[in-house]
């Protein structure tokens, strides 16, 4: 959560989904049913190696603010940390995953390096983002990319 004095400007959240839920927003399900149902505590797993390989993220910044664009960074960055963070502990995320219907949340996933899944069946205007983190060629996953190799490396050599 980013503050700016006791005002909350940002967030950001990841959760390890199962497959099944994973499979069910990427579908189509309408966001309201995916954020009632399917983000609740029967789908999400642990930040365990092996268990947390496919994350659901979230990050919204309060619009309108002089400083906005910064809190938008900060989030995307505490995420990567959050991500190099859990690669060190021999938890290797393999897909992120996350949605959007703004033209600055589309503009962001896009430019991360997400690709668009196009739902099978189109209940909303929501559009649906994945990015596999091993094949990704941005430069902000990089560093996360080295940590996770040499964590499985590492595990492999056990």
């Amino acid at each position: 959560m980013l503050k700016q004095d006791d005002l909350i400007v940002g967030y950001a959240g990841l959760y390890p989904l199962k497959s099944e839920a994973i499979e069910k927003i990427m579908s189509g399900v309408t966001e309201s049913s995916f954020r009632t149902g399917l983000l609740t505590p029967e789908y999400i797993t642990q930040f365990k190696p092996g268990e947390a390989d496919h994350v659901f993220t979230i990050i919204g910044v309060r619009q309108g603010l002089a400083k906005s664009t910064i809190y938008g960074s900060r989030a995307i960055a505490g995420v990567i940390e959050a991500l190099e963070h859990f690669a060190r502990n021999g938890v290797i995320i393999n897909k992120l995953y996350g949605t959007s219907r703004t033209q600055d949340g589309i503009r962001l996933a896009r430019g991360l390096g997400f690709k668009q899944v196009t739902p099978v069946a189109e209940e909303d205007d929501l559009l649906r983002f994945e990015l596999d983190l091993a094949a990704t060629t941005s430069p902000l996953f990089q560093k996360y990319q080295r940590i996770a190799k040499q964590a499985t490396v590492r595990s492999t050599k056990k």
